[in-house]
């Protein structure tokens, strides 16, 4: 009686040792998909990071390479003795040194305009102006540019800006090229540190429309 007894509580004992056996590797394997989850989650999200970018930079329009083009002289409807237009081609760019002229005058009064003469016929693409900034301000201005400096084509509309404006248009040959100063916040006179004119060294490739084709022969079926 004794001995049944024993093995009957020898075979609880075992029962209860591998139910718990169970449940303890029920637990780890628990822990372990909890730890897998934390592990996966953040390669999953830069796994999709990187994708979203890989979308992004696929349909972003080609970021053209801008060479500087050299401007052969500057002259302007007025200047202030002491800033003439030159100093807007020099590169030097600095509130002492720019092209200005005199609001004290009805002469120097805007609207006021800058031309710069490139010498020779160009392709350009952009027109990068500083401003005066030597407090806060803000001018009005449009570009017009010209093969011969009698017919005038505006690149960029009436705008404002302050400080560094850079303006890109479609690539235009030209040889002129006039920046017209029609307002500003502080006074009525015209102030450009430096201007900068650039060409596109990739030009995306531009659909032209064909009116018509002709042919030297052609088979009457094609």
């Amino acid at each position: 009686m004794d001995k049944k007894k024993k093995k009957i509580n020898l075979d609880a004992d075992e029962k209860f040792g591998r139910e718990r056996e169970v449940k303890e590797n029920n637990i780890k394997i628990m822990l372990h998909s909890l730890t897998f989850r934390k592990l996966i989650k953040p390669v999953v999200l830069c796994i999709i990071a990187i994708f979203v970018l890989s979308l992004i930079l696929s349909s972003a329009t080609t970021v053209h390479a801008a060479t500087s083009v050299a401007v052969s002289s500057a002259t302007a409807s007025s200047f202030d003795p002491s800033h003439p237009p030159n100093l807007a081609i020099d590169g030097i760019e600095s509130t002492s040194n720019y092209w200005g002229t005199d609001a004290h005058t009805t002469a120097g009064q805007l609207p006021q305009w800058l031309l710069l003469d490139l010498g020779t016929q160009i392709s350009i693409s952009q027109v990068t102006t500083h401003f005066y900034d030597g407090d806060s301000r803000t001018y009005t201005y449009n570009i017009q540019v010209s093969t011969d400096g009698s017919a005038w084509t505006t690149v960029v509309a009436s705008r404002t800006g302050s400080g560094v404006v850079i303006d890109t248009f479609n690539q235009v040959t030209v040889r002129y090229i006039r920046i017209t100063v029609t307002g500003n916040t502080a006074n009525l006179a015209a102030h450009i540190e430096e201007v900068k004119i650039y060409q596109s060294t990739n030009q995306t490739p531009t659909s032209v429309a064909v009116s018509s084709a002709t042919a030297s022969s052609f088979d009457p079926s094609h």
